[in-house]
């Protein structure tokens, strides 16, 4: 296979750490039989169709700190053409939820029942007791300012800087951002 760096990068970013998924999509793209070199589009054309994401994974992908596994369900669902609206419509329907709830502790009820009240699923309940005893209402409250703010970004202008964005409000559910300069995770 002659791949170009940002096919090598697309391909990384999409299969992770995951060594089957890797070794599904070598295969995949080796059928091709290209005759010239595979770019990022068409890795993301030929592998993100079989690595459907869901703008739902996202949210419990940020909400658990699974910053890989979060990055690439991004380049999955930009790959996949998904709306940045959708997307940050999930997104803030969760900051929602979770300011209420946090709001719900301020008001002396514990996690059990704030739990009971919305509703929890029980495979959820583990990570948003953790994120509601770690960051206090005013997080949410910011987050839910952030959001907001790139609402009217996305509804005014169409750049790739939008999924950075929208990156970038994920990564702030657990208190972190992306340093523009770098690249890197910061606290």
């Amino acid at each position: 296979l002659d791949l170009t760096p940002d096919g090598i990068d697309s391909l990384t970013q999409l299969v992770g750490n995951n060594f089957n998924e890797a070794l599904s999509a070598i295969q995949k793209l080796a059928l091709l039989n290209a005759q010239v070199p595979i770019n990022a589009k068409l890795i993301l054309e030929m592998v993100a169709d079989s690595t459907q994401a869901s703008i739902f994974d996202l949210v419990d992908q940020a909400l658990a700190a699974k910053y890989t596994t979060l990055s690439q369900t991004f380049a999955r669902l930009k790959a996949q053409d998904c709306e940045p609206l959708l997307v940050l419509w999930a997104i803030t329907a969760q900051l929602r939820t979770l300011y209420q709830m946090a709001y719900a502790r301020t008001q002396g009820k514990s996690i059990t029942e704030v739990m009971a009240t919305y509703r929890v699923w029980s495979h959820r309940k583990a990570i948003l007791g953790q994120v509601l005893t770690t960051y206090p209402l005013t997080h949410w409250q910011q987050c839910i300012i952030n959001a907001q703010q790139l609402d009217i970004t996305i509804k005014t202008e169409q750049s790739s800087r939008i999924w950075d964005e929208l990156l970038q409000l994920c990564l702030r559910f657990t208190g972190h951002t992306l340093s523009k300069r770098t690249g890197h995770l910061t606290s």
